[in-house]
């Protein structure tokens, strides 16, 4: 993965560059966008081949998180910051927005 290669989203449907203009003025060929997470870097090569295999399946309903993740998260918790994490506490969602409301 390389930081360096420049991936240009106008035109895309990308909100953050497709819609500047609208939201806030900025013409979207010289305006600088910077206020979505949403990063314009190519994706791991793990990533991208994960996400081919699931496409291949053809079903794209609603997941479970894996056991074996919320163990990886807990026990990280333990190891980097001695924090005893109940795995109830733990709530998959969607995305970060979801969970700032949520959290609000």
């Amino acid at each position: 993965m390389s930081f360096d290669d420049i991936i240009d989203r106008r035109g895309s449907h990308c909100v953050k560059w497709d819609m500047m203009e609208e939201i806030y003025g900025v013409p979207k060929d010289t305006g600088l966008a910077m206020w979505v997470a949403d990063m314009d870097f190519r994706s791991p090569v793990e990533v991208t081949k994960e996400a081919q295999e699931i496409c291949k399946a053809g079903n794209f309903g609603y997941g479970i998180c894996p056991q074996t993740l919320t163990d990886t998260i807990v026990k990280r918790m333990s190891d980097l910051y001695n924090w005893s994490v109940n795995q109830g506490w733990i709530t998959w969602l969607p995305g970060m927005v979801c969970g700032l409301n949520v959290s609000c």
